[in-house]
């Protein structure tokens, strides 16, 4: 999946109403850029890392990717485009 916002847009473009203001298409790309990222660094780095300690903890960008996905749907859910 790509994080480049310029395609992400255009994918994005497709699934809004025509009315969704600039400031909320700029912010709902750069939500599904950020969750896109933080899945490709879960997928490449595994789910679990070691801190500072050595300790076994939850990759950040779960986190990341879980809020991300939350602003997404909230996003969507107020703007997408009606059948």
């Amino acid at each position: 999946m790509t994080t480049d916002k310029n395609e992400i847009r255009a994918e994005i473009a497709e699934q809004v109403s025509s009315s969704i203001p600039d400031v909320a298409l700029d912010a709902l790309v750069r939500q599904v850029a950020l969750m896109r990222d933080a899945a490709g660094r879960i997928e490449t780095e595994g789910a679990v890392v070691l801190d500072a300690k050595g300790n076994a903890s939850e990759h950040p960008c779960i986190r990341i990717e879980r809020e991300a996905g939350k602003q997404v749907r909230d996003w969507l859910a107020r703007y997408r485009r009606r059948q």
